[in-house]
């Protein structure tokens, strides 16, 4: 099934609680998910270091994986896409492992697009050549990042400085085409999952389809619901400062955390856009599938 757990932050926060000690912290969704599934196929960090996209990895099951605790315990960042993975296109190696990255972008897919291997060579084609080449892997995921970024550079170029609204746009548009891959080359195949995130540091855009997909945001003009800091329920954050004036959103298959007024539910067949000053626009996906 996979999951998925990413966050933007107005300042860089250390991420061990998520990931590792909150109730349904990410490392336990790799032994057992909500849904009693397993994801042990992998597991992977995407991040950024002075505007440089950072990518850990391992296919490995994070919930038996000392590097993956090592590493969580070690990340301190504004802006963080994770994923553990059940493998369903590809085998279980580390270029199948999310997420992936190309010159300033972040990708990662909780999602399958079954009776891929039907409209692959369609898919391709789609792809401009020397992006093509970048292709490591043999995941449905690899190939739709690419596909992705290939409708990118026909609406800004050199994929420099892209701008919020060109990636949705970008995004919808490969979506759109592999829909009608699936009505011409798979109409029989299984409804496939679309939960993808993407970043180029600065914005985070993200798909709910066919998934589920939770958002939870904290604003420092917003007072802290009573307990969400509480030691005494194991999941206290450690900022390294008094000050918790920050801002920060979190997108995650399943809620992170126990209280439930955190989180709402992004809306099925949807596309959530968010700025660099934290604007969140959520609109419909409109795929038909």
């Amino acid at each position: 099934m996979c999951r998925l757990f990413a966050f933007k932050s107005s300042k860089p926060i250390k991420t061990s609680l998520y990931l590792e000690r909150a109730k349904d912290a990410f490392e336990k969704q790799s032994h057992r998910d909500s849904l009693g599934h397993k994801n042990l196929d992998g597991w992977g960090f995407g991040f950024f270091e002075e505007k440089i996209p950072k990518i850990k990895k391992n296919y490995h099951a994070a919930w038996h994986d000392r590097e993956f605790e090592d590493f969580a315990d070690k990340i301190n960042t504004d802006l963080l896409i994770s994923h553990i993975r059940a493998a369903s296109v590809g085998t279980p190696k580390i270029e199948n492992c999310h997420p992936f990255a190309y010159q300033d972008f972040i990708f990662a897919q909780n999602g399958t697009m079954s009776g891929f291997e039907k409209f692959k060579k369609a898919l391709l084609a789609e792809i401009d050549n020397d992006l093509k080449s970048e292709i490591q892997g043999d995941t449905d995921t690899e190939h739709l990042f690419f596909m992705i970024l290939t409708n990118l550079r026909k609406k800004c170029g050199d994929l420099k400085n892209a701008k919020k609204d060109e990636i949705t746009t970008a995004i919808r548009e490969t979506l759109k085409c592999v829909e009608n891959f699936y009505f011409k080359y798979s109409p029989d195949a299984q409804r496939p999952g679309f939960n993808i995130v993407f970043s180029d540091g600065k914005n985070l855009v993200t798909t709910r389809f066919n998934r589920t997909l939770f958002i939870c945001e904290k604003d420092p003009e917003t007072p802290k619901p009573k307990g969400v800091y509480s030691q005494e329920h194991h999941w206290h954050v450690d900022f390294g400062t008094d000050d918790h004036r920050y801002h920060k959103i979190i997108l995650a298959s399943e809620k992170i955390t126990p209280t439930d007024s955190d989180w709402d539910e992004i809306p099925e067949n949807s596309i959530v856009s968010i700025d660099e000053d934290f604007g969140i626009k959520i609109e419909h996906l409109r795929l038909s599938l």
